[in-house]
């Protein structure tokens, strides 16, 4: 059962993968929740590989310009701009600004498993 907790932004542990930096959330572990949330950043000129995942995705871009491409469809966004990608769907973001871009991205499942294309690995 979820319960009612308040994360404040300079107590929650971020995790980083080189210059990636992730910052988990709201999710099954943290609060018992059904959804997965959380913020990630990624420098200038990095994209993320195309991959896709077991249910629906929303992100919302909070700060810098980046381009998301869905199934061959590419669409530059900027702060505040909304996405949702259906479950099933290859997609990916990319940083095409001259500063990093941060996401937020809110999953509808607490299992969420990406499978990239290139090597179909989880």
């Amino acid at each position: 059962m979820a319960v009612s907790k308040i994360f404040k932004i300079d107590e929650t542990p971020k995790r980083t993968r080189g210059d990636i930096v992730s910052l988990p959330l709201i999710n099954k572990d943290s609060c018992g929740a059904g959804i997965t949330t959380g913020t990630v950043t990624f420098p200038v000129g990095h994209a993320v590989d195309m991959h896709k995942h077991n249910c629906n995705e929303m992100v919302m871009v909070l700060e810098g310009d980046c381009e998301v491409e869905i199934e061959g469809e590419c669409t530059r966004l900027k702060p505040f701009d909304t996405v949702h990608v259906e479950a099933g769907r290859w997609h990916r973001f990319s940083n095409r600004g001259t500063t990093p871009f941060t996401i937020l991205w809110i999953y509808d499942n607490e299992v969420v498993e990406r499978i990239f294309k290139e090597t179909g690995k989880v």
